[in-house]
């Protein structure tokens, strides 16, 4: 499409305002929410929510598709809709009432709680503990098979000093290791992170 200078119409200018305010807004709302965690936590919460993979997430499910002229959509294209979307907001009501709109958006689809599920990490947790004990920690793929729909599931177990301490089973080998580490903190007693 075209302006009416006959310029072709992008909304770069808009996404690169609403990535801005999303950084600024998604700080201010996880540092209200967790006033008990340290800046690295908050980064990586921060982080989860504002990836590419997140921000496309969201502008599907606004079906921001449905807006969108169809032979345009490629891989970024909802994530950069969602983008110039909380521009437009903010430049047409103001910061507050787009603060207010991204919050809401966070709240229905719960992304602030599943951002916070992903930087939760048994192996980090394990390996710390493992590096503080000079225990040789390691994570062993027992087997992987193809499911009826054709996903893979992959079956870890980990080994602290060559002894199996705990198994884990998942839809990729990240998940599999972490339930493998989970199951090892459980049984060496070890509280497991927040």
């Amino acid at each position: 499409k075209t302006d009416r200078k006959g310029e072709k119409m992008n909304n770069e200018r808009m996404e690169f305002l609403g990535d801005a305010l999303l950084n600024a807004i998604t700080s201010e709302l996880i540092y209200k929410a967790f006033p008990d965690k340290k800046e690295g936590n908050l980064t990586l919460i921060r982080t989860g929510i504002v990836k590419r993979v997140t921000l496309n997430l969201i502008g599907k499910k606004l079906e921001l598709d449905t807006l969108i002229d169809s032979r345009c959509i490629g891989l970024h294209t909802l994530g950069n809709a969602f983008e110039a979307l909380v521009a437009a907001v903010f430049l047409d009501f103001g910061y507050d009432k787009c603060r207010d709109f991204v919050a809401d958006v966070f709240r229905r689809f719960s992304v602030i709680e599943e951002a916070v599920e992903g930087t939760i990490s048994f192996k980090s947790a394990l390996m710390e503990w493992g590096q503080k004990e000079c225990c040789n920690i390691e994570f062993d793929l027992v087997a992987q098979e193809r499911m009826e729909d054709n996903r893979i599931r992959f079956c870890t177990r980990t080994l602290i000093d060559g002894e199996e301490y705990g198994a884990g089973i998942g839809f990729s080998k990240r998940e599999a290791e972490q339930m493998a580490a989970k199951q090892a903190l459980l049984k060496i007693g070890l509280p497991l992170p927040e």
